[in-house]
């Protein structure tokens, strides 16, 4: 059945968008004279729920006890500003995975992780996988422990 294809131009934006994302996460732990880490390093392209419900594209950084929320990448992002929001690692309360969410168009799956803070609603973001979404708990329940 011709409708279970997928077009040579979609087929090529997903390899596309997996490249780019397989490029885009970074790990590295910050370790001390001690031995011990101090600091949890993660970053990758994210969705974030807005308030009427839409996912919009961001780009989410975990770095220096900070979760850095932008919708730029790279250096200048993870330094604030206007078009980001900075939340501090100790006001974080908890991360959890939650359960598959689709969005988008064509109703893409999509992986839902949610963290709460000490002066903030649940904050819901999604990954394209299960194991970009495990990750991102992963790290930060890492960065809970240390803080």
């Amino acid at each position: 059945d011709s409708s279970d294809q997928i077009d040579a131009l979609t087929k090529e934006l997903i390899q596309q968008n997996i490249a780019d994302s397989m490029k885009a996460i970074k790990e590295a732990v910050v370790v001390d004279k001690s031995g011990k880490a101090n600091s949890v390093r993660h970053e990758s392209t994210v969705y974030k729920e807005s308030e009427s419900g839409a996912w919009k594209e961001r780009y989410l950084i975990l770095e220096n006890n900070y979760i850095v929320l932008t919708l730029a990448k790279g250096k200048d992002a993870a330094n604030g500003g206007d078009r980001s929001k900075k939340i501090p690692a100790d006001s974080i309360v908890s991360a959890v995975p939650v359960s598959q969410s689709q969005f988008g168009n064509g109703g893409q799956q999509r992986f839902a992780f949610a963290i709460s803070t000490r002066s903030s609603p649940v904050i819901v973001f999604a990954t394209n996988t299960e194991q970009e979404r495990d990750e991102w708990v992963q790290k930060l329940l890492e960065l809970l422990e240390m803080s």
